[in-house]
């Protein structure tokens, strides 16, 4: 019982700082496992046992990440996306419906290098003065954006996924290949509620009047040469190798970064200085995956283990009858779950703590993993504990309160809708 009072306690104060943000998470990933493994009794040799099983187990995805972030930002600083970006709204032109769709598809594109930053600042300072000059209500956007940033942050070198991957102990690729096909549900919903939201704006009175025009004000065009089609060659043929799962995920990024920077970055000064450009992003990531697992071996090590005295305690006090459907209940209420928590308190704090309680039950760690990832992504821009959330929000001059009263319904709907397919299709289990 003592363990399991200590593994609540360290719950609530991950939950309670990372909300209060008085540290970042993996500061709080260090120090909090190992003040709790301290009060518990465990001695120094054990904690560097636990520490070290559990930090073995985030290598990979790590180093996955290190490398995933160097490759998109290099594919994105030489323009890769821009043509794509620039055909699509072009096609869609100044129709209200249309246009919302681009905002969708753009934000889809941008969102290939699993950065939400990098998705915001392609998508909405670009569309932000279209949906003013249209009469479009900015919410919109930010929960157009927000829907496909969150089905495409399901990817392998995405946080969440990685997150998931870690505490359940499943490849992440693997986890991606399982999550495709709610992927493309959750993509075709972003779709739909681009049209559904689209008409009731024009129903409201958006859309140019009289002889108004549009200017798109595309990016400037760049002649597309040889090197374009090989950049554009290269990002198709990683996500191919990675769909197909031939080779493990981190030596395919390692292989696409190098070959990226012998194309585009000629010379050890040049491919120094590019590295260091986006080595903060790819560091910072890194160490926060890396730290994790110091609370995730803390956590889940010995015999009996912290997280195995947690679930007996929610054991003795879920109805039988709910346990045995908790991936479900879980993954229903994952939407918001995840506004309130973010992703680490609650992919690392809650995730690991359901994983327990389920197995039980007969419930899969892939299983509940994949179940409470979706609505949590799905949702994550509207997370007052989400830094993107604010940039998102600034970005299109809105009001959190606002966009949260325009956006929650949509995005909790989406991802009921994402559950249940993956129901249907039998990838999660009932």
């Amino acid at each position: 019982m003592y363990l399991a009072i200590l593994g609540y306690l360290l719950l609530v104060l991950l939950i309670v700082l990372l909300l209060k943000s008085k540290a970042t998470p993996m500061v709080l990933f260090i120090l909090l496992p190992i003040g709790i493994a301290l009060l518990a009794g465990f001695s120094p040799a054990t904690i560097n046992e636990y520490a070290k099983a559990g930090v073995s187990t985030t290598t990979s995805n790590a180093i996955l990440f290190c490398f995933s972030i160097l490759f998109f930002n290099m594919m994105n600083d030489v323009g890769v996306f821009d043509p794509i970006i620039n055909f699509i709204v072009k096609r869609f032109g100044k129709n209200v419906v249309g246009i919302c769709i681009a905002a969708v598809l753009v934000a889809i594109v941008g969102h290939l290098d699993g950065s939400s930053s990098t998705t915001l600042l392609i998508t909405i300072p670009f569309f932000a003065p279209i949906f003013k000059k249209m009469r479009i209500n900015p919410c919109l956007l930010v929960l157009l954006c927000g829907v496909a940033l969150g089905v495409m942050n399901l990817t392998p070198w995405a946080g969440a996924v990685a997150r998931v991957s870690v505490v359940t102990g499943v490849e992440s690729t693997y986890l991606w290949r399982r999550l495709m096909p709610m992927q493309g549900v959750g993509l075709i919903a972003g779709v739909v509620i681009a049209i559904i939201y689209g008409k009731r704006e024009v129903r409201l009175g958006a859309g140019l009047k009289g002889d108004e025009t549009l200017d798109l004000n595309a990016s400037e065009k760049k002649p597309l040469d040889w090197k374009y089609f090989v950049n554009l060659a290269l990002t198709i043929g990683t996500i191919i190798i990675l769909s197909i799962g031939s080779f493990t995920a981190y030596v395919v990024f390692m292989a696409a970064t190098g070959l990226a920077a012998i194309i585009n970055y000629p010379g050890q000064k040049v491919q120094t200085k590019i590295i260091n450009k986006f080595a903060p992003a790819a560091f910072f990531i890194t160490a926060t995956m890396l730290a994790s697992g110091v609370f995730v071996g803390i956590l889940g090590q010995g015999e009996p283990s912290i997280l195995t005295e947690m679930s007996e305690v929610l054991l003795n006090l879920l109805p039988a009858a709910m346990a045995r459907h908790l991936h479900l209940i879980m993954g229903l209420l994952s939407a918001p779950l995840g506004l309130v928590f973010g992703g680490d308190a609650y992919l690392y704090g809650v995730l690991p703590l359901c994983i327990q309680v389920g197995s039980q039950y007969g419930i899969s760690a892939e299983s509940m993993g994949l179940a409470m990832v979706i609505g949590k992504n799905v949702a994550m821009i509207g997370s007052p504990v989400f830094a993107s959330t604010y940039m998102a929000i600034g970005l299109a001059d809105v009001e959190l309160k606002d966009y949260l009263k325009f956006a929650f319904v949509p995005l909790w709907m989406t991802s009921i809708i994402m559950v249940f397919s993956g129901v249907l299709l039998g990838i999660i289990g009932f």
